[in-house]
């Protein structure tokens, strides 16, 4: 240069391309009179690859209803466990510098500080060494690492807990952000769950309960059965037919003198001596984008018409 000193360019090609590596800067410098000096960096990480999050859920009890339907939505009636996983891929990293992990209901991020800041990981870690809710995990942020400093902190693993009994919603939003030393990043990778520990409630009510010496009945008899439910699919809201309408959400056990088994209403209105008919939805006019629907209403007309002693759960 000019001023007499020296650009050395690092990890870049001669198109001007950046060349991923791990460089180490040796310099040596030596008079006329054989006086000799020496510098050697503490290397220099070239890096362009922004980390990777992977994340894997599953219910913390087996007997937990949780799974993930066709929309990549993570259902469940108990507390959701998940498995967190930040890499800096490739063959040269810089290390994982910071994890931001959100857990939001309704766009609004829960358990953040009173300064309204991320706590801190360790701050949230439960019994489990799990991290309940909100958090920041940062390494070590001082000057000076080691290759194998690097190489550890190239894949960071966390084990987290979303709360069912601290969080009723159909939406909650699992956010993950992640930075690596050189400065790349994935700036939001979010996960759908909806958390719902709330029973269905069913109300039924019978015409014609004035039985014949207690249990017989000279003509058809009809139960009005209304079924109450946060959440039904969207193949439930869009077609209001036996086949659709809560053919997930509510089941029939029946015994006849035939028989007995679980029937849907759909299954229930092919039997002999059995007419079902669609009689309100409290929850009107569905969007088109919507998924699911909240605190919904279904009733139905379930008559009894034929010559047969019926039992139904």
């Amino acid at each position: 240069n000019d001023d007499g000193t020296y650009t050395i360019p690092v990890g870049k090609g001669e198109n001007e391309e950046i060349l991923e590596n791990n460089y180490l800067i040796f310099i040596k410098t030596k008079d006329k009179v054989g006086n000799c000096e020496v510098y050697v960096s503490n290397g220099i990480v070239i890096e362009v690859q922004e980390p990777e999050i992977s994340c894997t859920f599953r219910a913390e009890n087996p007997e937990d209803q949780s799974f993930i339907n066709s929309e990549g939505i993570i259902r469940s009636n108990g507390n959701v466990q998940y498995t967190l996983k930040v890499s800096d891929p490739g063959s040269y990293f810089s290390g994982i510098s910071r994890i931001e992990t959100r857990v939001k209901e309704d766009g609004n991020t829960l358990g953040l500080n009173e300064d309204g800041q991320l706590p801190a990981l360790e701050k949230v870690l439960n019994e489990e060494n799990q991290a309940v809710g909100s958090y920041v995990y940062e390494t070590d942020q001082e000057a000076g690492y080691s290759y194998q400093d690097l190489k550890d902190d190239s894949e960071i693993e966390i084990e987290g807990v979303v709360k069912a009994d601290e969080i009723t919603s159909n939406n909650v939003v699992l956010e993950v952000s992640a930075y690596d030393r050189a400065g790349n990043s994935v700036l939001s990778k979010t996960w759908n769950l909806i958390l719902d520990n709330k029973a269905p409630e069913i109300t039924v009510e019978f015409d014609k309960n004035e039985p014949v010496n207690d249990i017989y009945y000279q003509d058809s008899r009809t139960m009005t059965i209304s079924y109450r439910e946060r959440n039904f699919g969207f193949d439930s809201i869009t077609d209001k037919s036996l086949d659709n309408v809560s053919k997930d959400n509510v089941w029939f056990e029946l015994t006849t003198e035939n028989g007995s088994g679980e029937y849907s209403l759909a299954e229930l209105n092919e039997l002999d001596g059995i007419e079902v008919e669609f009689v309100e939805d409290t929850q009107g006019e569905i969007e088109e984008d919507t998924q699911y629907t909240e605190d919904r209403t279904v009733t139905y007309r379930i008559a009894f018409t034929g010559q047969n002693e019926y039992t139904i759960i």
